[in-house]
C-alpha cells in the first residue's frame, strides 16, 4: 500500500496498522484534506480488521481470513488490500449540502455513498445503488427547498 505502517501501543497491546493514506486537494483557499484510503489492521491476537474509507467492511468479502497465523500471511493480506479499487462514490455533498436522506451517508471523501455502498469495485467505478442517489438527493433538495418558501 502506499501509505506506512504504525505500531499502535495502548495499554500495552501492541497492534500493527497498515494505511494507504490520500491527500485530496481542495480547490477553494488552497487547503489539503488527508483521508485514509485503505487500511489494514493486525490486532495483537492476530485478528483482522480492513477499513474502507475508515468504514470497516467484511474481510471475507475480499478474500482475506479474520485471522493471520503468520507475518508471511499478513504479507499476503496486504497485497490483497493494496490491490482493492475503492468506488468513487455518489455526488458531491457541495451539491447537496443541505439533505439527510435515511438510505444514504457522506464518507470521509465529502461524496454520498449509499448505505449498501460495498466500497470496493467488483466492477464499474461507482455502485449502482450511489449512482441513483442523485435522483432521490434532488428529491429531498427539492421538498427541503419547497417548505423553506
Amino acid at each position: 500500500m502506499g501509505g506506512g505502517a504504525q505500531l499502535v501501543n495502548l495499554a500495552r497491546v501492541r497492534d500493527v496498522v497498515f494505511i494507504d493514506t490520500v491527500v485530496a486537494h481542495r480547490t477553494s483557499g488552497g487547503s489539503s484534506v488527508l483521508f485514509n484510503r485503505k487500511a489494514l489492521h493486525v490486532k495483537s491476537n492476530m485478528e483482522v480488521q480492513v477499513y474502507i474509507l475508515d468504514k470497516l467492511i467484511d474481510s471475507a468479502s475480499i478474500g482475506i481470513s479474520p485471522f493471520a497465523t503468520s507475518a508471511l500471511e499478513v504479507e499476503s493480506m496486504l497485497k490483497v488490500v493494496d490491490g482493492i479499487n475503492v468506488r468513487r462514490g455518489g455526488p458531491s455533498l457541495m451539491d447537496f449540502p443541505d439533505v439527510s436522506p435515511e438510505c444514504a451517508f457522506v464518507d470521509c471523501k465529502k461524496s454520498w455513498r449509499h448505505n449498501e455502498c460495498l466500497l470496493v469495485t467488483l466492477g464499474g467505478a461507482i455502485c449502482r445503488l450511489c449512482s441513483g442517489l442523485v435522483d432521490t438527493l434532488r428529491i429531498h433538495a427539492d421538498c427541503r427547498a419547497a417548505r423553506a418558501k
